[in-house]
């Protein structure tokens, strides 16, 4: 059975345009996600794949951050710019035009 593609404009029913923001939202939830993993681990016991995807997400959410507050207004057009920046330059993430 084949299995139907997503139109190039939506993913799940979602517009492109809201895509980058819900990108760093489920940014935001997998770094919820990593810290309820390492509260339950352990003391002492390391995951370093864990961590260094931890880390990654940290860094990406930092960068934004602060091309976000260097930034002198930080409309919903400029955030969705810097977050795509962000995730094409640090992830490969690439969107269409």
């Amino acid at each position: 059975m084949k299995m139907k593609k997503a139109p190039i404009n939506s993913i799940k029913g979602k517009k492109r345009e809201n895509l980058d923001l819900d990108l760093v939202k489920d940014l935001i939830e997998q770094k919820k996600r990593y810290e309820a993993y390492f509260a339950k681990k352990p003391e002492g016991e390391i995951d370093n794949a864990a961590q260094s995807a931890y880390m990654g997400i940290i860094k990406t959410l930092h960068d934004i951050s602060k091309k976000l507050s260097e930034s002198k207004s930080a409309s919903p057009g400029e955030m969705k710019k810097i977050a795509k920046e962000i995730l094409e330059n640090e992830y490969g993430v690439r969107r269409g035009s």
